[in-house]
């Protein structure tokens, strides 16, 4: 079942379903179907699967390829035509001006990433000057003092970054016993937590704290407008979202269309995020609770939890824990209970430990990455239902 977005939707979901049927990435798929109402959602497995075959050579116009924040698996590295990239980011800025997340004259430190085809640093460079505003390039890989020297030379209005990058400025500046004066933040690709939001506030300044939500293989479609409350995004006109499999209060698995792209068609495609449609003003609007039970984010990125629980074998119960440390950073305990009768001998946990640290994209020794052997008593049990989840997740 599937909750979606308005009736007026329904001619949008119906020409992306005619673009996907006629597609190579999709025939197999949708071919056989004749109306969207009964087109599975796009899973991301099926997506690599395409992609995996996709040439880039046979294509005779250029393309615009981008790179997803990260997986366990290979990253996913989703093209999109250039014309088609263009007329989005066109109506995104419109929106965004509309909405006062940036206006023209702004001055904004860009602290986001540009590296191996991720490049969520240039959208915003090319989305800020759409807007009109200027851009401080300086990224996610430069030096935290230099982020501090430039805003106290250009005093921009904005800062934009992943809560966790913004998180560890902060906490350069807290060591220092040293404030920013930047009274906008802007946030994309993680869910900022409660407790970073405070910290964010007190060592940058930041007055209002808003957000950008989307996707490699969707573009930036929705944003947090000033006044909302936090988790809460307008949604781009020509951008459909359906929530599949609602609970009780309406929060299920985010599915996008974008009628923006065409020549690689996006219909129905599952982000991985829970979240539910509300009305604010009379407009749909998105309430984003998180990722779903089958993915998590660990420093920035996202992975599928499936092959991280895979790697205890043959144990009994497998429960994966995210904390943050004292410094801001993200810690991963993944805690193994053997089989009954059976121990996990300690060069097991180590070699799950490197293939864990690994996976996660940290060095061997890692303090951010812990691997031990419990008893069942030793997992968390949810108070309400007594089951053991496989993620838990404490980061506040």
């Amino acid at each position: 079942m599937s909750q979606a977005a308005s009736l007026g939707d329904e001619a949008i979901l119906a020409q992306c379903f005619a673009w996907a049927k006629e597609h190579p990435f999709y025939r197999g798929l949708y071919s056989p179907l004749q109306q969207w109402h009964d087109a599975p959602a796009l899973e991301k497995s099926h997506l690599l699967a395409a992609l995996d075959s996709f040439d880039v050579h046979a294509e005779r116009r250029g393309l615009y390829l981008v790179r997803s924040g990260g997986s366990s698996h290979a990253p996913l590295i989703f093209p999109v035509a250039i014309d088609e990239n263009h007329a989005q980011r066109k109506a995104l800025a419109e929106a965004l001006v509309h909405a006062d997340l940036f206006c023209p004259g702004d001055l904004v430190l860009n602290v986001l990433g540009y590296s191996d085809l991720y490049r969520s640093a240039a959208i915003l460079d090319d989305l800020l000057e759409r807007c009109g505003a200027t851009t401080l390039a300086v990224s996610a890989h430069a030096k935290y003092e230099d982020m501090i020297a430039i805003a106290r030379k250009f005093r921009p209005t904005h800062v934009v970054g992943t809560p966790s990058k913004l998180r560890q400025l902060a906490q350069v500046l807290a060591l220092a016993g040293e404030t920013l004066a930047i009274p906008n933040l802007v946030y994309a690709g993680e869910v900022m937590r409660q407790e970073t939001r405070a910290v964010l506030a007190d060592r940058l300044g930041a007055g209002r704290i808003l957000s950008l939500y989307g996707a490699a293989e969707t573009g930036i479609w929705a944003w947090s407008a000033p006044g909302a409350a936090p988790g809460h995004f307008g949604i781009l006109d020509g951008v459909v979202v359906e929530i599949l499999d609602p609970d009780q209060d309406g929060f299920g698995s985010v599915a996008v269309t974008n009628s923006y792209r065409r020549r690689f068609p996006v219909f129905r495609y599952r982000l991985g995020d829970t979240a539910r449609l509300i009305s604010i003003d009379g407009q749909r609007c998105l309430e984003l609770r998180g990722r779903d039970a089958h993915s998590f984010q660990f420093d920035e990125l996202t992975f599928d939890l499936q092959p991280v629980l895979a790697l205890a074998g043959q144990s009994e119960y497998a429960q994966l824990h995210l904390e943050s440390m004292a410094n801001g950073r993200d810690f991963a305990h993944l805690k193994v209970v053997p089989m009954f009768g059976t121990t996990v001998t300690p060069e097991a946990l180590e070699r799950i430990q490197t293939t864990l640290s690994a996976l996660l994209r940290h060095d061997l020794g890692t303090a951010a990455v812990r691997v031990t052997a419990v008893s069942i008593a030793d997992l968390y049990h949810d108070p309400h239902t007594a089951k053991v989840p496989l993620l838990v997740d404490r980061r506040s």
